[in-house]
Order: C-alpha cells, then structure tokens, then sequence
C-alpha cells in the first residue's frame, strides 16, 4: 500500500509548528512546551534547578527536575514568568530532594 510507504518516509523527522500558528493565550495561560529549561525556584530565591520534562499525569501534570517531580497545582506552583523563565513554587518539606544528584540528567534541548 502506497500511504504506508510515504508514511516510513516520514520516520524520524521533526515537527514544528509556526509561531503564528499557535494558540492566544490569555493572562496566566502558558504552553507546557514553554517550560521546558525555565528555572524553577522557591518563593525564598533557593534554586531547585530547570524543568527538564514536563511529564502528563491523569491528576495533573507533572515538572520533572534534577531534584524530583512537581505537580502542576496552584497550591505549588505560585508564578510562571514567561519572560524571566521562571517558576517560583511554594513546595512541603520532602517533596524534592534536599541536593542535586551528583550524576545531572541530560537535559532534553529543542
């Protein structure tokens, strides 16, 4: 069949999306693309460290950072300055660990 031949030519190329073509968003609103690589600190200024991966959950989404998972809720995630490239959280003791793995992660590059 001649479509899933076209289709394999296909595989392993990449997708975009032009910039003109995505969504408005409203004040507070924000492409989870987006925060991938923002920093993401505490309401205190302490650095917890980049958002590596934002990874779907059926509750909520999920920030993946060298340091554990944050949950997208409004209860953690206080700010998310597009232009800074910040998340400013307010997270319970023991949800992250306390330091940074010796071993870092690659971070995912776009």
């Amino acid at each position: 069949m001649e479509h899933i031949d076209v289709a394999e030519k296909l595989v392993g190329l990449q997708l975009a999306v032009h910039k003109d073509w995505k969504p408005h968003l409203e004040e507070g609103e924000f492409l989870l693309s987006e925060l991938l690589g923002m920093n993401v600190v505490t309401e205190a200024g302490e650095v917890i460290g980049e958002v590596l991966d934002v990874m779907e959950n059926p509750a909520h989404d999920l920030l993946v950072t060298e340091r554990g998972l944050i949950p997208m809720r409004r209860e953690f995630i206080k700010e998310v300055d597009r232009q800074k490239r910040q998340i400013v959280v307010s997270l319970p003791k023991g949800l992250i660990s306390e330091e940074v793995p010796k071993k870092r992660r690659l971070r995912w590059r776009r």
